[in-house]
């Protein structure tokens, strides 16, 4: 079961910052995820939330602001470190990329303009020199994935919903899933095993600590997102011994 910063290392150092991408690397964490939004002039951003406020103490959308601006707006961080602000996607990808990491690219689709989410990413992406080895696309709008698959195929993509009942059938084939992520708190091992039978790998997020995993199989979990994977790799480790 792999740990993926999920992030950035969130716990670590600000999130979505080129800093955990650093920090992720310098620890031997392998795999690293971001959320991609869009700025106002169609740039892909990393960040997480629509509002600005919780990060920045900005009042704005990230959808208002242009990325010219946005990369100037310093994160709020609880860390003693150097000053990080928001990224473009385009930076933190080749950043990723420099440092060896397999990235989970979550696209996030704020206004519902989900062709605009993407193009913007694919942008990013392929102005970035990374190839579909290093990456795997991921988010909860089935949109926006279908849209992806169907200009994109050869691309990986990854589901994300809160419970399993979400994933249909149709989702699976329609956009050949290599990954479902499920929020761990509403999964069962009857899942896990039924994720196995649909030829599916799963990632459970968001897991901080080894407990919340409770009876879980975790040969039937691919991966875990996680805001502090040493911490929870060194846990899991400790149940070898």
């Amino acid at each position: 079961m792999e740990c993926i910063a999920h992030r950035g290392s969130a716990l670590r150092v600000p999130e979505n910052s080129l800093a955990g991408i650093k920090y992720t690397a310098m620890m031997d964490i392998k795999q690293i995820e971001c959320d991609i939004s869009v700025a106002s002039d169609d740039i892909a951003v990393i960040f997480h939330d629509e509002s600005l406020r919780r990060m920045t103490g900005d009042p704005r959308s990230v959808l208002s602001v242009s990325s010219e601006e946005l990369v100037t707006i310093p994160l709020i961080s609880p860390f003693r470190s150097a000053t990080q602000y928001i990224p473009t996607a385009l930076d933190w990808m080749q950043e990723a990329s420099r440092h060896g990491l397999f990235m989970h690219l979550e696209i996030k689709v704020h206004d519902q303009e989900f062709r605009r989410a993407v193009d913007a990413a694919l942008r990013a992406f392929d102005g970035s020199g990374l190839t579909k080895d290093h990456v795997r696309f991921s988010s909860f709008s089935f949109e926006a994935l279908q849209y992806l698959s169907s200009i994109r195929p050869e691309l990986s993509l990854g589901l994300a919903v809160a419970q399993y009942s979400e994933i249909s059938d149709r989702s699976i084939e329609e956009l050949d899933l290599e990954s479902m992520h499920l929020q761990v708190e509403f999964v069962t091992r009857e899942h896990l095993q039924a994720a196995q039978e649909r030829g599916l790998t799963v990632c459970l997020y968001t897991v901080n600590e080894l407990s919340i995993l409770g009876d879980l199989p975790l040969q039937a979990i691919e991966a875990v997102f996680t805001d502090d994977p040493v911490t929870l790799r060194g846990a899991i480790a400790a149940l070898k011994f």
